[in-house]
């Protein structure tokens, strides 16, 4: 199994929180089968509904992953590790304000 042997250079997909990287994250582990990490502390987070979401459990940088979400220098990171490629996620600045801002009052 090509995925085993873990042959891949790993991919960073940075993002200023609320860009959308969890939804690509979503899309490309639908489409391709492969597993996508983040370098966030999930269990340091206080927020009960992110505890109780897939998201949690994705919450790893290891070899079992070859993508890895960060948020990285907005949100510092609970481990270091290599990347040799990144997906960059933008989005219009003015959107992702409401959607911070959303977020931070819901939490």
């Amino acid at each position: 199994n090509i995925y085993q042997n873990n042959a891949f250079e790993k991919v960073v997909i940075a993002e200023y929180p609320g860009s959308g990287a969890d939804l690509l994250r979503a899309y490309i582990e639908n489409v391709t089968k492969v597993l996508t990490g983040s370098d966030y502390d999930f269990q340091s987070d206080s927020r009960t509904e992110v505890m109780n979401t897939d998201q949690f459990e994705k919450s790893t940088i290891d070899s079992r992953v070859w993508i890895v979400k960060t948020n990285y220098p907005e949100k510092c990171a609970r481990a270091e590790f290599r990347a040799h490629k990144c997906i960059l996620v933008v989005r219009n600045p003015v959107e992702l304000i409401c959607s911070d801002s959303q977020t931070t009052l819901n939490s």
